[in-house]
């Protein structure tokens, strides 16, 4: 996503506690008439409940405040029926996307005025899930590209390993929460910080 569009809509919705707040998010986008592309061939694992405590308590009212906000302003693509059959809605608007025919030639991206993106990480007390995931984006991340890890407020060493991290890779950055942040507001809070043209958080 280009940063300028994430600041656009303002980022994650503080108000949601770890739930709709990527579809909040999505919808504001939608609102903007820009495009949401599903792409299968990219997989991402969701460890559930890594990133700190007290995950699901408000369901409740993140659905409410979802419903408050967008229940009289959205058409379903789709209705469920009794028999869980779905059913396209008379608003359908899903479309298959295909990549633009236009092509260019290739981009020399050895310049530093080369397209960046900023990719946002929030942990909690998941040093080894940590370590993966760091693994996982030094391997496949060109450098160009810059990693932030949002820590919050850790007390088993992970605090101490990005700060590691970040000394010996300069494309890293880690920031450091004295409380328990939720997903919405971590990742928002780090937005300053990014230097990316484009951001995945």
């Amino acid at each position: 996503m280009r940063t300028e569009v994430f600041h656009q809509v303002e980022g994650f919705d503080t108000n949601f506690w770890n739930g709709y707040e990527d579809v909040d998010f999505c919808l504001k986008l939608g609102e903007l008439d820009k495009s949401l592309v599903f792409r299968p061939e990219s997989v991402v694992v969701h460890y559930e409940g890594q990133s700190g405590d007290d995950q699901h308590p408000h369901l409740k009212d993140n659905a409410a405040l979802l419903n408050e906000r967008w229940l009289d302003r959205i058409e379903p693509d789709y209705y469920v029926g009794m028999d869980k059959a779905f059913t396209p809605a008379p608003s359908f608007s899903i479309r298959t996307y295909a990549d633009p025919r236009l092509r260019f030639p290739k981009t020399d991206f050895s310049n530093e005025k080369a397209p960046t993106a900023s990719v946002v990480v929030l942990t909690r007390n998941a040093l080894e899930s940590t370590r993966k995931c760091v693994d996982s984006l030094l391997k496949h991340t060109d450098k160009r590209h810059e990693l932030i890890f949002v820590d919050n407020a850790s007390t088993d060493g992970t605090g101490d390993f990005l700060l590691e991290l970040t000394r010996q890779h300069e494309h890293c950055h880690a920031l450091y929460n004295q409380e328990t942040w939720v997903t919405p507001r971590a990742t928002t809070w780090a937005s300053p910080s990014r230097a990316g043209n484009s951001s995945s958080c």
